[in-house]
Protein backbone atom coordinates (compact mmCIF):
# COMPACT_ATOMS: atom_id res chain seq x y z
CA UNK A 1 0.00 0.00 0.00
CA UNK A 2 1.31 3.40 -0.95
CA UNK A 3 2.68 5.35 1.99
CA UNK A 4 3.19 2.32 4.25
CA UNK A 5 6.97 2.11 3.85
CA UNK A 6 9.11 4.46 5.91
CA UNK A 7 12.51 4.52 4.21
CA UNK A 8 14.05 6.07 7.32
CA UNK A 9 12.83 3.35 9.67
CA UNK A 10 15.55 1.42 11.48
CA UNK A 11 16.34 -2.04 10.14
CA UNK A 12 15.67 -5.40 11.80
CA UNK A 13 17.01 -5.77 15.29
CA UNK A 14 17.20 -2.02 15.82
CA UNK A 15 15.55 -2.31 19.21
CA UNK A 16 12.48 -0.47 20.37
CA UNK A 17 9.69 -1.63 22.62
CA UNK A 18 8.92 -4.69 20.53
CA UNK A 19 12.48 -6.03 20.55
CA UNK A 20 14.53 -7.35 17.68
CA UNK A 21 12.72 -7.68 14.40
CA UNK A 22 9.24 -7.05 15.74
CA UNK A 23 8.79 -3.49 14.53
CA UNK A 24 5.67 -1.64 15.47
CA UNK A 25 2.72 0.13 13.96
CA UNK A 26 3.81 2.46 11.20
CA UNK A 27 7.45 1.37 11.04
CA UNK A 28 7.09 0.17 7.45
CA UNK A 29 8.69 -3.21 8.13
CA UNK A 30 7.77 -6.05 5.84
CA UNK A 31 7.91 -9.83 5.97
CA UNK A 32 9.06 -12.39 3.45
CA UNK A 33 8.80 -16.10 2.89
CA UNK A 34 11.33 -18.86 2.22
CA UNK A 35 9.62 -19.57 -1.13
CA UNK A 36 11.07 -16.26 -2.36
CA UNK A 37 14.45 -17.99 -2.07
CA UNK A 38 13.19 -21.13 -3.81
CA UNK A 39 12.50 -23.12 -0.63
CA UNK A 40 9.54 -25.27 -1.61
CA UNK A 41 7.66 -28.40 -0.51
CA UNK A 42 7.26 -29.67 -4.08
CA UNK A 43 9.12 -32.96 -4.67
CA UNK A 44 12.11 -32.57 -6.98
CA UNK A 45 12.07 -28.78 -6.73
CA UNK A 46 15.55 -27.58 -7.64
CA UNK A 47 18.39 -27.22 -5.15
CA UNK A 48 17.18 -25.92 -1.77
CA UNK A 49 19.20 -23.22 -0.04
CA UNK A 50 19.99 -23.77 3.64
CA UNK A 51 17.88 -22.06 6.31
CA UNK A 52 21.05 -20.28 7.52
CA UNK A 53 21.61 -18.67 4.12
CA UNK A 54 17.94 -17.82 3.50
CA UNK A 55 17.42 -16.24 6.94
CA UNK A 56 20.72 -14.32 6.74
CA UNK A 57 19.76 -12.92 3.35
CA UNK A 58 16.28 -12.00 4.61
CA UNK A 59 17.95 -9.94 7.31
CA UNK A 60 20.42 -8.42 4.84
CA UNK A 61 17.65 -7.15 2.58
CA UNK A 62 15.86 -5.56 5.53
CA UNK A 63 13.00 -7.97 6.20
CA UNK A 64 11.71 -7.93 9.78
CA UNK A 65 9.78 -11.21 9.72
CA UNK A 66 9.09 -14.39 7.80
CA UNK A 67 6.55 -17.11 7.51
CA UNK A 68 7.86 -20.46 8.69
CA UNK A 69 8.29 -22.17 5.32
CA UNK A 70 7.54 -25.80 4.51
CA UNK A 71 7.88 -28.65 6.99
CA UNK A 72 11.53 -29.27 7.78
CA UNK A 73 12.81 -25.81 6.85
CA UNK A 74 12.98 -24.70 10.49
CA UNK A 75 13.27 -27.00 13.51
CA UNK A 76 9.99 -28.70 14.47
CA UNK A 77 10.41 -27.71 18.12
CA UNK A 78 8.82 -24.25 18.50
CA UNK A 79 11.46 -23.07 20.99
CA UNK A 80 14.30 -24.06 18.65
CA UNK A 81 12.57 -22.47 15.66
CA UNK A 82 12.04 -19.24 17.63
CA UNK A 83 15.69 -19.28 18.66
CA UNK A 84 16.83 -19.66 15.04
CA UNK A 85 14.66 -16.72 14.01
CA UNK A 86 15.94 -14.60 16.92
CA UNK A 87 19.54 -15.28 15.86
CA UNK A 88 18.65 -13.59 12.57
CA UNK A 89 16.61 -10.78 14.15
CA UNK A 90 13.45 -12.07 12.47
CA UNK A 91 9.96 -12.54 13.86
CA UNK A 92 7.48 -15.14 12.62
CA UNK A 93 4.26 -13.89 11.04
CA UNK A 94 2.63 -17.07 9.85
CA UNK A 95 2.96 -20.67 8.94
CA UNK A 96 2.88 -22.67 5.77
CA UNK A 97 0.33 -25.48 5.41
CA UNK A 98 0.48 -27.35 2.08
CA UNK A 99 -3.12 -28.57 2.00
CA UNK A 100 -6.24 -27.90 -0.03
CA UNK A 101 -8.76 -26.16 2.20
CA UNK A 102 -11.27 -24.84 -0.33
CA UNK A 103 -12.74 -28.19 -1.45
CA UNK A 104 -15.62 -29.46 0.71
CA UNK A 105 -15.06 -33.01 1.89
CA UNK A 106 -11.34 -33.01 1.06
CA UNK A 107 -9.30 -34.68 3.83
CA UNK A 108 -5.90 -32.91 4.11
CA UNK A 109 -4.42 -35.41 6.60
CA UNK A 110 -2.94 -37.80 4.01
CA UNK A 111 -1.32 -34.82 2.23
CA UNK A 112 0.16 -33.58 5.51
CA UNK A 113 1.68 -36.98 6.27
CA UNK A 114 3.16 -37.07 2.76
CA UNK A 115 4.51 -33.52 3.11
CA UNK A 116 6.26 -34.40 6.36
CA UNK A 117 7.82 -37.48 4.75
CA UNK A 118 9.03 -35.37 1.81
CA UNK A 119 10.51 -32.81 4.20
CA UNK A 120 12.56 -35.60 5.77
CA UNK A 121 13.82 -36.67 2.34
CA UNK A 122 14.69 -33.08 1.52
CA UNK A 123 16.73 -32.76 4.71
CA UNK A 124 18.68 -35.87 3.70
CA UNK A 125 19.20 -34.52 0.18
CA UNK A 126 20.39 -31.17 1.51
CA UNK A 127 23.36 -32.92 3.10
CA UNK A 128 24.34 -34.41 -0.27
CA UNK A 129 23.61 -31.31 -2.37
CA UNK A 130 26.36 -29.28 -4.06
CA UNK A 131 27.91 -26.47 -2.08
CA UNK A 132 25.85 -23.26 -2.21
CA UNK A 133 28.71 -21.22 -3.67
CA UNK A 134 28.75 -23.63 -6.65
CA UNK A 135 25.14 -22.82 -7.52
Amino acid sequence: MKGDVDAGAPGPGAGGAGGAGTGGAGTGKIAGAPISWGVCEVPGWVYQLSPERVLAEMTQVGLAATELGPAGFLPNDPRRAASVLREHHLASVGGFVPVILHLPGHDPVPERVRAEALAGLRRQRRHRAPREQDC
